[in-house]
């Protein structure tokens, strides 16, 4: 890792953004999936990885336009030549959805493309999307931490070859057994 705070940072910015993101998506839900490498992604990305052709820094899949606002195979969810958040069509849905409760739109403009508003919201609230909107509150915002995350020229330094995948984290020897009875030095049992 190189000197400046701000390189030295790249990796828990960005680990913050794969493990915060999908959090608030919920497995289960558009963007989250529990089989990997699916091509049946709503709105055609996924947030469970980054190298994938559908992942973060990949494209659309052809699922796409099952979406039904217009969405197309190809189209990118961060620019890849922009460091600008709103110029990121993920970064903008994300933000768009933090508008004033009862004002949020269901979809967003970026570069003449329209994009739906994530958390989709409801008759203009996202309120029911709870995980979101705690990751949102208090001076410690997911939603600045991905503004910076983009502005710091959005590094890629995620696992590239770690076994994330069920199938490869099943075939895992099992940890030590719990709870651990080892004496730590000059402290008691850990129990």
């Amino acid at each position: 890792m190189s000197g400046s705070s701000g390189e030295r940072t790249h990796g828990r910015q960005n680990q913050l953004l794969l493990r915060h993101l999908p959090a608030a998506a919920g497995v289960g839900w558009p963007h989250v999936h529990n089989v990997d490498s699916s091509d049946d992604l709503a709105g055609g990305f996924s947030l469970k990885e980054t190298t994938g052709p559908y992942g973060l820094f990949g494209s659309l899949s052809p699922a796409a336009p099952g979406f039904g606002i217009g969405l197309q195979p190809g189209w990118q969810p961060l620019d890849p030549n922009s460091n600008v958040p709103l110029e990121n069509p993920l970064y903008a849905m994300l933000a768009k959805s933090l508008d004033p409760d009862g004002t949020v739109p269901d979809s967003v403009t970026v570069a003449g493309k329209v994009w739906p508003v994530m958390p989709p919201p409801f008759q203009g609230s996202i309120s029911n999307h709870v995980e979101w909107l705690d990751f949102n509150t208090g001076a410690l915002k997911l939603i600045d931490a991905f503004g910076q995350w983009i502005k710091d020229g959005k590094v890629d330094d995620s696992p590239k070859n770690a076994p994330l995948t069920y199938a490869a984290l099943r075939a895992l020897p099992k940890p030590a057994a719990f709870p651990l009875k080892t004496k730590l030095p000059d402290q008691a049992a850990v129990s």
